[in-house]
């Protein structure tokens, strides 16, 4: 991963601006308000899997997501993990506010408004990644937003080490690789979030073990477009209406369960190189959606570009 953006080079009166639109590029719309004329900052990108991350060392001032922006049009279902590495931020998300030192972590959601200060020279990693990604139900997830985890102890510490060791040490690794790579940030982000979580009590209600079956079988079925909520329960000998209860405690639905899963295996099939010769149609039918053009639509609707226009990015050399 090499520099891309350094603010170094720019004339000092344009800085303010191009810094602010190469942080809209790498993660959402958004404003910077600098605290000093002298804007000094530098950015790198890098991708594992579908996660995508950027190191930056920020220029002292507020980076503002406000309302007005967030209401400009929807994004893709996405989630932002900052990890500061030096010096200190302050995140305001959700009448929620944190302020991290080096090696703690927090969330934030970028279809809510949201701000962050940055300290002079501070500098941090965003890493932005389909919410799906996070084995949480995405109910809980805007429950966790602005909290802080801390980066030195439990799941936060080892999350800290793996993310800055990517980070810092990156390595030259096969497509494949980088999707366990990102795989595993994604669990280990997951575990650290879970501990901000409230301890539930033991359930009298669904086993965990039963919907552990539901999505092990889901996952052997994805590729049948005849696959649906009444075939699942039918396996599993329950209704309908009690499996949607199952997965209500997740925050989805048994539709949008398949839905979400076909498109995140259309999605990797569709930036692997070794199937770069095979048609985009034949993926999306090999993964349960043999209609062309609703796959289409709901790969749009999913992450914000076509399928064909997310091929010709992932395949592109950087």
């Amino acid at each position: 991963m090499s520099i891309v953006i350094d603010t170094a080079g720019w004339p000092v009166d344009e800085r303010g601006s191009r810094w602010q639109e190469a942080l809209s590029s790498a993660h959402a719309p958004l404003s910077f308000h600098p605290r000093t004329r002298e804007i000094l900052g530098r950015m790198r990108h890098g991708r594992l899997g579908a996660l995508r991350y950027s190191e930056a060392v920020m220029p002292e001032g507020e980076l503002r997501r406000s309302a007005a922006v967030v209401r400009r049009g929807p994004l893709p279902p996405e989630v932002l993990v900052l990890l500061q590495l030096e010096g200190s931020a302050t995140v305001l998300q959700a009448c929620r506010q944190s302020r991290l030192e080096p090696g703690d972590l927090t969330l934030c959601e970028p279809t809510r408004p949201c701000s962050v200060d940055f300290s002079d020279g501070a500098r941090t990693v965003a890493m932005v990644l389909p919410g799906r990604m996070l084995a949480l139900p995405p109910r809980r997830l805007l429950d966790l937003t602005a909290l802080r985890v801390d980066g030195d102890s439990g799941a936060g510490s080892a999350a800290a080490a793996l993310v800055t060791s990517l980070v810092s040490r990156p390595a030259a690794v096969t497509w494949r690789q980088e999707q366990r790579l990102g795989d595993a940030v994604a669990a280990v982000l997951t575990a650290a979030l879970e501990e901000l979580l409230p301890t539930a009590p033991a359930a009298s209600g669904p086993r965990p073990d039963l919907v552990a079956r539901i999505h092990q079988y889901v996952e052997v079925q994805l590729g049948d477009p005849e696959l649906d909520p009444a075939r699942i329960a039918a396996a599993h000998r329950i209704s309908v209406r009690y499996l949607n209860r199952l997965l209500a405690g997740e925050g989805t639905t048994v539709v949008e369960l398949i839905r979400s899963r076909r498109l995140e295996c259309c999605r990797r099939d569709l930036a692997d190189p070794s199937l770069r010769e095979l048609p985009i149609s034949a993926i999306a039918g090999r993964w349960g959606i043999p209609n062309a053009s609703r796959f289409s639509h709901l790969f749009r609707a999913c992450y914000g570009m076509s399928p064909r226009a997310f091929r010709t990015t992932a395949l592109t050399p950087a």
